[in-house]
């Protein structure tokens, strides 16, 4: 039963429906403000197959058929490159050019993981020193 053929290719896409499965349904959930109809889950779903069909034969096929130093960089390459698309998101504060002035004008309320956050005399809040 293992070897059939549906199980087998279920099992050669099961990573990249790993990866493509959750931002779907998470997506899903947004759009709908909460939890979509069953029939909506049901298309996600289907979504997330046909990407990781794709991203398997697109994607993981090439590179696993071609074993030359040259995919290698460039997937180095292409990850160094969202690493650095990240740390610039994380040192601008995010992109704050996609809001319109009206909105960037207002004052952010303060964060938890803000260090002018955790300055304030907290009453409530006693470290936990022996």
């Amino acid at each position: 039963m293992l070897a059939s053929r549906a199980l087998v290719f279920i099992g050669l896409i099961s990573y990249p429906l790993y990866l493509w499965h959750w931002p779907i349904l998470s997506f899903e959930a947004i759009l709908h403000s909460g939890t979509p109809r069953p029939t909506h889950r049901v298309a996600a779903i289907l979504l997330s197959f046909l990407f990781a069909v794709l991203t398997y034969r697109f994607l993981e096929l090439p590179i696993r058929q071609r074993r030359n130093l040259s995919t290698g960089f460039v997937l180095a390459g292409g990850a160094a490159a969202i690493g650095a698309v990240a740390v610039t998101v994380v040192l601008h504060r995010g992109l704050p050019g996609r809001f319109p002035p009206a909105v960037s004008a207002m004052r952010p309320a303060p964060r938890e993981d803000e260090r002018e956050f955790m300055k304030a005399p907290y009453p409530h809040w006693e470290p936990d020193i022996p």
